[in-house]
């Protein structure tokens, strides 16, 4: 029973994770579910997810350039660096699994002129 829980928790979080990847825009947060969100609240109601708040990351560049993809002038262009934790669980087996999940978004203009 324990390794059933175990599953259902980890498809839940990767819900989540498919959530974030779906829904995550940077200038609006609010289109990211807050609070515990039903995988399937018909089949199974014991299944959910919750996605912490994405923020930028403490290591490493916040912003990565897009090899090639360029629009001419002295512009660059690429995608931001976020984290965030999704946690996935089951309350009817009392199972969970929390995920660090990295997203980019892009692309979105990162040079550092002075405009």
């Amino acid at each position: 029973m324990r390794t059933v829980g175990e599953i259902k928790a980890l498809s839940a979080a990767e819900a989540g994770v498919h959530a974030l990847a779906q829904k995550y825009d940077p200038g609006n947060p609010a289109a990211l579910p807050t609070g515990p969100q039903q995988v399937d609240p018909n089949n199974d109601p014991a299944s959910r997810y919750t996605i912490t708040p994405p923020t930028s990351p403490t290591r490493g560049p916040a912003a990565l350039p897009y090899p090639g993809y360029s629009i001419g002038g002295a512009e660059i262009w690429g995608q931001t660096r976020h984290l965030a934790s999704v946690t996935g669980e089951n309350t009817r087996y009392n199972s969970n699994i929390q995920v660090q999940a990295g997203i980019g978004y892009g692309p979105v203009d990162i040079t550092t002129l002075y405009r």
